[in-house]
């Protein structure tokens, strides 16, 4: 059950920073756009935060297979905590962060920034171990 919470959140994982990345380069605007929107309500706000731990949660569980688990399980670990720490601090304090980077950040430099999304996914992916668990049908 954990190996295949681990290898759909990895894929789920990866699958969101490609599309954010996409978005980043073709449409900056609307990147900054949806920038401003986190945690604009409670719902946003939690969804936001409760993915992002999600996605920590998957990454520990699957630093045991990772290329690099430390580097796996650390990130996960991060990922859960600042969650965590977020979601229990006052939400306006994640509004104003959101939207001061959202109006200081130009949409070229969102454009030109985007290109580290695609690595990065690829780095996730293939570190997590993910494609050599898809040819094991036992694993997968």
């Amino acid at each position: 059950m954990i190996e295949h919470f681990a290898y759909w959140g990895m894929v789920a994982f990866t699958l969101w920073l490609f599309v954010v990345g996409a978005i980043m380069a073709v449409q900056p605007d609307w990147a900054l756009y949806l920038l401003r929107q986190a945690a604009s309500t409670l719902l946003i706000h939690t969804g936001e935060l409760l993915i992002r731990g999600a996605f920590g949660l998957a990454m520990i569980a699957a630093s045991g297979s990772a290329l690099y688990p430390g580097v796996f399980m650390w990130t996960g670990v991060f990922l859960v905590a600042s969650s965590v720490l977020i979601l229990v601090l006052p939400r306006r304090w994640h509004v104003s962060y959101a939207l001061w980077w959202a109006d200081h950040l130009p949409a070229w430099l969102v454009r030109g920034i985007s290109v580290f999304a695609f690595p990065a996914a690829a780095a996730l992916i293939s570190g997590a171990g993910i494609w050599s668990c898809a040819l094991n049908p036992v694993c997968a």
